[in-house]
């Protein structure tokens, strides 16, 4: 169970309980209405809303399970805490808070029609054990699912649909902040939690996980955030060498279609060598191998790891008594 806010989630023994009080630690009307109104069925359609992850194409099939209209709710809330003012509430500092707001995810393994069965019957238990006079609002929320990548795992997950339940923290006739947010308090309530989904779905509420022990949820969706950027960093470096690698083989394809020409004209020079051949001819025959070896070290310059390999491929065609000394010459330097 989250309570919203900036304080830091507190991780019970054995139990995973993201409690964050921020947000959800509301302490007047203007905070609490705001969380109502974003909480709202109509309300929720016809505003933009930071969380980027809403999708209102499936706001049709969220839950207002105290079955109130925004008007309603906000009625609610200003009526009970007058009504506590007037009569037994001794908390009268401007500080105080009037209401909490809790964040309470489906657990893991639910069909969704499973899902809406834990949301009702987890509101039923929210009204016996906080007085149903006391719960403002709850609302199953199913149209922020969304995949994001867990910051442990690295794996890709899909989030849960999840509860909001917004309750004023009376204790005895009193606003108690301290006692509703109270290590007691929480571990009792996740316990009935994880009763009643092992009793009815076979599956566990509560967690082992310690993996984000003392994260607020800011810093949890940071995490996220930021395990997201590391491998969308490691993705542009392995497009970086692959297109690396892409223009090193066009480089090392052209490379080859020049060793490959030299290496025909060389060979059709050398099919001529055996033949008689004036002086001025085999001069003439000499310059054309000077002049292609010449090219093909100018090629292999990039390359001088090359240099011995084309060496060897090139002198199965031609040998030094084919040449000049000074075109094999510089061949060799």
């Amino acid at each position: 169970i989250i309570l919203q806010g900036k304080y830091k989630v507190h991780l019970f023994k054995n139990i995973y309980t993201s409690i964050n009080f921020s947000g959800g630690k509301l302490h007047g009307a203007t905070e609490v209405k705001a969380m109502l109104r974003h909480c709202d069925e109509e309300e929720r359609l016809k505003r933009t809303h930071k969380n980027k992850q809403i999708d209102k194409t499936l706001t049709h099939k969220n839950m207002n399970l105290t079955k109130l209209t925004y008007k309603q709710a906000c009625d609610r809330y200003t009526n009970r805490i007058k009504q506590l003012d007037e009569t037994t509430n001794t908390n009268r500092r401007k500080d105080r808070v009037t209401c909490f707001g809790l964040s309470i995810p489906a657990p893991a393994g639910l069909s969704e029609e499973q899902e809406r069965d834990f949301f009702r019957s987890t509101c039923s238990i929210l009204q016996d054990y906080y007085g149903g006079k006391n719960i403002v609002g709850c609302y199953a929320h199913f149209d922020e699912k969304h995949q994001y990548l867990d910051s442990v795992t690295k794996e890709l997950t899909t989030s849960r649909a999840h509860l909001h339940a917004y309750i004023i923290p009376e204790y005895h006739g009193s606003l108690n902040g301290k006692w509703f947010s109270s290590r007691k308090n929480m571990n009792t309530l996740n316990k009935k939690l994880d009763e009643l989904c092992k009793e009815r779905y076979n599956v566990k509420f509560m967690t082992n996980s310690k993996d984000y022990k003392d994260l607020s949820v800011e810093e949890l969706k940071q995490l996220s955030n930021e395990a997201v950027t590391q491998q969308k960093q490691q993705l542009k470096e392995l497009h970086k060498e692959r297109n690396k690698v892409k223009a090193e083989s066009e480089a090392y394809r052209t490379l080859a279609e020049g060793y490959k020409e030299n290496i025909i004209q060389l060979s059709e020079i050398a099919e001529q060598v055996s033949n008689p051949l004036s002086d001025m001819a085999k001069t003439q025959q000499a310059q054309m191998i000077n002049d292609i070896l010449t090219n093909t070290l100018e090629l292999a310059k990039s390359k001088p790891d090359r240099l011995k390999s084309i060496h060897k491929v090139i002198e199965s065609f031609v040998t030094p008594e084919r040449t000049t000394n000074r075109a094999f010459g510089e061949f060799e330097r």
